[in-house]
């Protein structure tokens, strides 16, 4: 109490001088009870269920002015039991150190460790569903000109400070770079974005090379409203090197439409298909595999997080989604949702005994309930159920798993997100 007294003090001491400097200190704490039996793989026969609680706890500090702006997140991310009692372990770390120094009245540069998150998150997002989140070391330098909106940022990783040579990190990029584009139409009906990202990855352990294999990505995203219509759309190309020395020749698509059917009730459709190797066609230097960088996936492709990295988790083959999604909002303060999602390969991948599979994969269906309790804390609940086909065995996590074990998941969320203090004009 005394150290945040003292805080106030001088804070409010230096608003004195400039009233336009805002100060503001946040918390968050989300608690998360989860039953697994299926989540991520398909269970064997006679498995039992998992039980845990996962928890997040994070504090926040945001200040601005008319110069800059700084942001400082850290968080602590556990299981419940997994830190013994008494035990002295240090685990808080860094999720977000950045700042943000105007050059102008439409033009800023930004540094540090940031989320990045752009549009629907597709390719850039923050993947807030998990503990730790996602963010990045990196720079943007942000222009307004008119109705446009521009983005250039950079990153570039290394796992230790060196004297000679190089540091390649493990899992991921060595460097990254990536345009985006912005601008709204015909009076916000129209909005386009589009991005040119390029990431480079040191070459895989098993070449026995020093060589640095960049890989990019670029296209539209579109979305139209029209009236209570929207439609979207989607169409990215992959091309360069991954890491194995392979060319690639990939894509991405995608196009929904939602409808609101009432102020209390809107529906969803839509297809996507992510390109993927034909294991009879593909030659051996090249690669059609579409990854979808550093998106939120468990927003597109079903809760249970079974395609959360597509390239891999679908043994190289791609993936076609076809999905419906309802929302009911009985009150202000809360709303039902149910998403189906068909899954198909896009190509047919080979099975332990070297033969075709099937492209149909299941079906999941995803039910969530969440209510805003007060202006502070939210709780949502959610039910989830895998209802595989024996493709989907191929390319099942774990040995054994089956398609006639239905896989079923379950979870409860509690969000609390305070503001504890804050001092503005």
């Amino acid at each position: 109490m005394k150290f945040t007294f003292t805080l106030a003090l001088f804070l409010s001491a230096q608003f004195a001088v400039n009233a336009q400097q805002v100060f503001e200190l946040s918390a968050q704490v989300i608690s998360r009870p989860e039953m697994r039996r299926g989540y991520l793989t398909l269970p064997p026969p006679n498995a039992n269920a998992a039980f845990f609680v996962s928890q997040r706890s994070r504090l926040n500090a945001a200040f601005s002015n008319e110069k800059i702006k700084l942001g400082l997140s850290i968080q602590d991310v556990r299981v419940w039991g997994e830190e013994p009692q008494s035990a002295d372990v240090a685990s808080f770390g860094l999720h977000e150190g950045w700042a943000e120094v105007g050059l102008g009245k439409n033009t800023a540069f930004k540094f540090g460790r940031q989320e990045l998150v752009y549009d629907d998150q597709r390719l850039f997002g923050n993947n807030d569903w998990l503990g730790q989140g996602r963010s990045h070391d990196a720079a943007i330098l942000k222009m307004k000109i008119g109705k446009n909106a521009v983005h250039l940022g950079a990153a570039f990783n290394q796992t230790k400070e060196s004297l000679f040579g190089k540091s390649d990190p493990v899992d991921n990029y060595q460097g990254l770079g990536w345009l985006w584009y912005n601008r709204k139409f015909n009076q916000e009906k129209f909005e386009l974005s589009f991005y040119a990202v390029s990431d480079g990855f040191a070459a895989d352990g098993t070449l026995k090379s020093n060589k640095t294999f960049f890989r990019g990505t670029t296209g539209p995203l579109m979305h139209y409203t029209s009236g209570k219509m929207m439609a979207n759309a989607t169409l990215f190309g992959q091309f360069g090197k991954d890491a194995f020395d392979k060319t690639i020749t990939a894509f991405f698509a995608s196009a929904s439409l939602d409808y609101t059917v009432s102020k209390k009730f809107c529906t969803s459709l839509g297809y996507e298909y992510i390109s993927g190797n034909d294991p009879v066609r593909t030659k051996s230097n090249e690669t059609h595999q579409f990854n979808t960088l550093y998106g939120t996936n468990h927003k597109f492709y079903g809760y249970m997080d079974y395609f959360l990295n597509v390239p891999k988790d679908t043994k190289g083959g791609g993936l076609q989604n076809v999905f419906v999604k309802f929302k009911y909002s009985p009150s202000m303060r809360t709303d039902l949702a149910m998403n189906a999602h068909y899954f198909l390969l896009a190509n047919k991948v080979r099975s332990a005994s070297n033969s075709l599979v099937d492209l149909s994969l299941g079906t999941e269906l995803d039910l969530t309930a969440t209510h805003q309790v007060n202006a502070y804390a939210k709780a949502q609940c959610g039910f989830s159920v895998m209802l595989g086909q024996d493709a989907l065995e191929t390319l099942n996590k774990v040995p054994g798993g089956l398609a006639s074990e239905t896989g079923i998941w379950g979870y409860f969320m509690l969000i609390v997100n305070p503001s504890l203090f804050k001092l503005e004009k």
